[in-house]
């Protein structure tokens, strides 16, 4: 999958929160992109660490979540990184429950270590709580109104609904949601 694998959400009466979701599981981030779509976060899913390094170096985030068990470079190898050149909130979520891996993560400059399994309103919680504590919480309420664009399959996302879309729709959709990927 490429890095922008998960289009951001669109939604219309409230700002978005760019998350940067850095997780091997692509299940699992379309899961989290469509559950977090609903609470205006636009997500960007990268599967590996170099290229989640990458994309958190290209662009501003409102806050990264991060597994640490990834290949090409491990979560801890990547928080080290990131945190040498910026302040952006960092959410480790992780099968690394120990509470030497815990203490490595937040010592390494995360701002909270949530372990997996877990339940979806408690990653929104704490993404809430981080946000907050950062001064980027706005306003943060479930929306209908939201749809999710997957750019690498034509795939459009409507809350629990899903549809597959020819090229041609998913380029005017893209243009209409001012979000083209082309």
């Amino acid at each position: 999958m490429s890095p922008a694998s998960l289009s951001p959400p669109i939604a219309t009466s409230q700002p978005f929160r760019w998350i940067l979701l850095i997780e091997d599981d692509t299940q699992l981030c379309s899961l989290m992109a469509q559950y977090l779509a609903r609470y205006a976060f636009r997500i960007v899913a990268v599967h590996d660490g170099k290229a989640g390094l990458a994309i958190a170096a290209e662009r501003a985030f409102d806050l990264i979540v991060l597994d640490v068990m990834l290949p090409a470079m491990d979560g801890f190898d990547v928080l080290r990184n990131i945190r040498k050149s910026t302040t952006t909130p960092v959410i480790m979520l992780t099968a690394r429950a120990s509470p030497s891996d815990r203490v490595k993560g937040l010592e390494l400059g995360a701002d909270d270590y949530l372990p997996k399994p877990f339940a979806p309103e408690e990653l929104l919680a704490r993404i809430r709580a981080v946000l907050r504590r950062t001064g980027n919480a706005g306003s943060i309420e479930p929306k209908h109104d939201v749809i999710s664009i997957c750019a690498s399959n034509q795939k459009v996302f409507s809350c629990s609904h899903e549809t597959t879309v020819d090229i041609r729709c998913h380029v005017r959709l893209e243009f209409a949601t001012g979000n083209p990927t082309f």
